[in-house]
């Protein structure tokens, strides 16, 4: 079970977090934070340069149950990134979207979820987390690689995308490619059980 995103020349894929190459990535973040347990996490991604942090992240994403037991229902996930080469990290949080499209967003997208950042008490923190968020959503592939200037790539099974938002504009699109279904891929699963949960369900089809 695995997903990938590209984000221009860079690439980045999530494993389960029994596959070896979670347990490679573990060992590389142990090395900085040693404080790290591999079985706090579901998941772990390959290492990949942030292009606004400016450094190698790897993110380690919580079970649901843990996320909304740490920070409470408002969130539908959680993950913990982790910044090798400065040796911060910090919690993204991942909430209903229930704001007016942006205008720069293709006419055709739904955005599901903004990513957030927080700082954790006691731990580290890279001061760039503050400047941007993250808006996640699904949308015409055409539409959206003609308003982003992106490369054609499609999964087969589903496509999905995420823009990196500083000062209200888009610095960065994230295209998150399935070609099979798993444990990643149906986002707009998780979006409607969590506007369900919630009793939002003005959203469902916004």
């Amino acid at each position: 079970m695995s997903e990938i995103y590209y984000s221009g020349g860079t690439s980045r894929t999530m494993y389960d977090v029994e596959m070896e190459e979670a347990y490679a990535s573990i060992d590389k973040v142990k090395a900085v934070f040693p404080w790290v347990r591999r079985e706090d996490y579901f998941s772990v991604s390959s290492p990949a340069y942030h292009e606004i942090l400016k450094e190698e992240v790897v993110t380690c994403c919580f079970p649901i149950a843990a996320t909304q037991q740490m920070v409470g229902p408002e969130y539908a996930l959680g993950n913990r990134k982790f910044c090798l080469q400065s040796g911060t990290s910090f919690l993204r949080l991942y909430r209903l979207y229930d704001q007016p499209l942006p205008s720069w967003m293709p006419a055709s997208a739904k955005v599901m979820f903004i990513g957030d950042n927080h700082a954790e008490f006691g731990r580290p923190y890279p001061q760039r987390a503050d400047t941007f968020h993250d808006l996640y959503f699904r949308a015409d592939a055409q539409e959206t690689e003609q308003a982003f200037n992106l490369p054609q790539r499609r999964g087969q099974y589903e496509t999905f995308y995420g823009v990196t938002v500083v000062d209200g504009q888009p610095v960065r699109v994230k295209q998150y490619v399935y070609d099979a279904q798993g444990g990643f891929s149906d986002w707009d699963v998780v979006h409607m059980m969590h506007c369900k949960r919630l009793g939002r369900h003005d959203l469902l089809n916004a």
